[in-house]
């Protein structure tokens, strides 16, 4: 009895003995029941009845204990409108109740048995132990008081993918100050961390636009330049007189260096192009059209995912290539809420923004910005979302050609 395990567990002992000490001597250590061989008839009926008011005594309890906890059924099922993924277990972190968003969280359909949840949940037992192990002997009021920990791992899910969560555990406590189970609440932190990784990589695009104005300011200090005061309006005049011939290598190689300076660490480009093919694109507007192509697609791919950009002849038309820009994002969990931020998240951005504030930017961003250019051209930029985590972007683009410039010379 003295094993909180076996607290409210019926003993019954058999005993070969017809002796009074004996029988007190069990009964005194915590017996329920005890029988005595040979069994007795009469005494089997009366004790079957005293096991009878036993369990129903246990069973009053149980049922006080769970409602006065709010453990009802009818207040459980409310757990299920609750987008966070909740757990509930008892003392040994064995799960009793799981919510739909924990189910989906770890890789199950709306409609599974709390047994399964235990196949991947029973993994993280040992690391909530520790948690709880660790904090309960930080903590002096534990006791009598519910404990609180919060911390990030690396969750598998039934599906053998994974995804970093933030796990909160809260102690279950009722009003004796006893701990009878415990609230396990999961949430998957990929795209909090996605965000702040966008966010970041605004910041360094915006730091790195500060800097090509100063150098833009500081080009045109000379007069014969232009103005410095209108260092962006000179610098795009500028441009525009490039000849309409781009070396796409050299051309990748820069772009790629200005990308890495902004985009996470976290994040992986791949190439597969022709590189010593040459476009008939001014290479202002090629480094700025697949400048932006690009970076929609790393903000996409977000924390893990990967870019990759490769070129192929098109099969139609002889003397158009066509780039292809695919992320690969690794995102996992229950799908984002319609709010501003998850339009950032799901490659939205340009018509979260106009709808949030309206159309009053004076330059071109994002796809917008590349479709602009593309449209110089005379050829689209092409979006695609083949599943959910995959987003490819395509342009098709003349090759240039000694006759294609003598003529446009002419």
């Amino acid at each position: 009895r003295a094993s909180e395990a076996f607290a409210t567990i019926p003993i019954i002992a058999f005993v070969p003995s017809n002796d009074v000490a004996v029988l007190e001597a069990f009964y005194g250590s915590g017996a329920d029941v005890v029988f005595q061989l040979p069994l007795d008839a009469t005494v089997l009926f009366h004790q079957a009845a005293s096991l009878t008011r036993l369990k129903r005594h246990f069973n009053e309890t149980i049922t006080k204990a769970r409602e006065s906890a709010g453990l009802t059924s009818s207040v459980m099922n409310a757990f299920h409108t609750v987008r966070e993924g909740m757990i509930i277990t008892d003392t040994t972190l064995l799960p009793i109740f799981a919510n739909n968003a924990a189910g989906n969280l770890l890789g199950f359909p709306n409609s599974f048995p709390v047994d399964r949840i235990r196949e991947v949940f029973d993994p993280l037992v040992s690391v909530i132990k520790r948690e709880i192990n660790s904090a309960s002997a930080k903590s002096k009021s534990y006791s009598g008081s519910p404990l609180v920990i919060q911390f990030e791992t690396t969750i598998a899910r039934y599906d053998n993918h994974a995804f970093l969560g933030e796990i909160r555990v809260t102690s279950l406590v009722d009003e004796r100050g006893l701990s009878f189970g415990y609230a396990i609440s999961i949430s998957d932190q990929t795209e909090l961390h996605q965000l702040r990784e966008t966010l970041i990589q605004s910041e360094r695009t915006r730091a790195l636009g500060l800097i090509c104005a100063a150098g833009a300011r500081r080009l045109f200090k000379n007069g014969a330049l232009g103005t410095p005061t209108n260092a962006l309006g000179n610098l795009v005049k500028l441009l525009a007189d490039e000849q309409p011939r781009s070396s796409l290598g050299a051309l990748l190689t820069s772009l790629l260096e200005v990308v890495d300076g902004v985009m996470s660490p976290e994040v992986s480009i791949k190439v597969d192009v022709n590189e010593k093919l040459e476009l008939a694109v001014r290479p202002s507007d090629l480094f700025q059209l697949f400048g932006f192509m690009v970076l929609k697609a790393v903000e996409f791919a977000g924390v893990g995912g990967q870019v990759e950009i490769r070129s192929e002849r098109d099969a139609a038309v002889k003397n158009l290539w066509v780039f292809v820009v695919t992320a690969h994002a690794r995102r996992l969990g229950p799908a984002l809420p319609s709010d501003r931020f998850s339009h950032l998240l799901r490659g939205n951005f340009e018509n979260a923004i106009e709808r949030a504030l309206g159309n009053s930017s004076k330059l071109p961003y994002g796809l917008n910005a590349a479709q602009s250019i593309a449209d110089a051209y005379k050829v689209d930029v092409e979006f695609a979302k083949p599943t959910e985590n995959t987003m490819k972007l395509r342009v098709k683009l003349p090759e240039f050609t000694e006759t294609k410039s003598t003529n446009e010379q002419n």
